[in-house]
């Protein structure tokens, strides 16, 4: 092809003179491949059309410059899968009230509930025959007491009572230091006030009360341990009369009200059993001599 060939045609009347006669239509292209599978569509909603077909395949080229017809367009491309299932949406509104249905059977009987209270008590009813005497009945509350009754006569003068005051007293006490064993007597120091009904010899245990009565006595110990002391009488344990402390360095305090045979012989003694030994109180505080035991007996009759 020349020079002159290859540039386009102008559409002049030069150009038209040297144009020859229109070639014939070329043969229909193939109908192009099936149109690529359409993406994912969205949840729910029809997946997009495919893709457009490949172009034909271009007519047999004539000898004439004119081109060739367009080819028939590709088939439409399958339909693309189903979209991924979308998000649920929010909750609706609660609908309205639907109408009371039927009342149910009654439903099986529930156990016999708890007893009511007492209700007032009814007005007092006409009295009924005697009935049959029923057993003695449980005895009743003790109503409130009565009005005074008026004085009666002055009795007779009684006999002349004792005299007044404590018939018989003593006091003993310690301020040794003291470790006492299991079940060994406390010795008492010192004599306070006795009178002639008892007898102690100072730095021993044990106290005689020489006359038959009625006694009150008190003890307290002072000791370093826990500690439980017993009074016991001709070296049996009276009953009734063993005090503890369960605390160190704190007072043990006793009292009782017995009676006694005469000449019964007193001990007070160490009467435990979680300690080997106990460890009477020294003095703690100042120089002042220390009272760590000390036991008072008052004849009271």
């Amino acid at each position: 092809m020349d020079e002159q060939k290859k540039r386009k045609c102008c559409n002049c009347s030069t150009c038209k003179a040297r144009r020859g006669p229109r070639g014939f239509t070329g043969l229909q292209g193939y109908a192009g491949p099936p149109g690529e599978r359409g993406e994912k569509g969205i949840p729910g909603e029809r997946g997009p059309r495919g893709y457009m077909g490949f172009q034909g395949i271009p007519g047999v080229k004539v000898d004439t410059d004119s081109q060739a017809e367009t080819g028939i367009q590709g088939a439409i491309g399958p339909q693309g899968d189903p979209g991924v299932k979308g998000d649920t949406g929010s909750k609706g509104k609660t609908g309205i009230q639907g109408a009371i249905g039927p009342q149910g059977e009654s439903g099986v009987k529930g156990d016999t509930g708890p007893q009511g209270e007492a209700g007032i008590q009814g007005a007092v009813g006409p009295q009924g025959d005697p009935g049959v005497k029923g057993d003695t009945g449980i005895q009743g509350i003790i109503g409130p007491q009565g009005k005074k009754g008026l004085q009666g006569k002055v009795g007779s003068k009684g006999k002349p009572g004792i005299s007044g005051g404590f018939a018989e007293f003593a006091h003993i006490y310690n301020t040794d230091i003291q470790r006492l064993a299991k079940e060994e007597s406390l010795k008492f120091s010192s004599n306070g006030i006795l009178t002639e009904g008892f007898l102690h010899n100072e730095g021993e245990g044990s106290i005689v009360v020489k006359k038959a009565g009625i006694y009150e006595i008190i003890f307290q110990v002072s000791a370093l341990h826990q500690n439980q002391f017993t009074l016991f009488a001709n070296g049996v344990a009276i009953p009734n009369t063993t005090f503890s402390s369960n605390i160190e360095n704190q007072q043990n305090n006793g009292l009782t009200i017995l009676s006694l045979a005469s000449n019964s012989e007193l001990t007070l003694r160490n009467h435990t059993l979680t300690t080997s030994y106990i460890d009477l109180q020294t003095d703690l505080v100042s120089k002042e001599i220390l009272v760590n035991a000390s036991l008072t007996i008052k004849k009271l009759s």
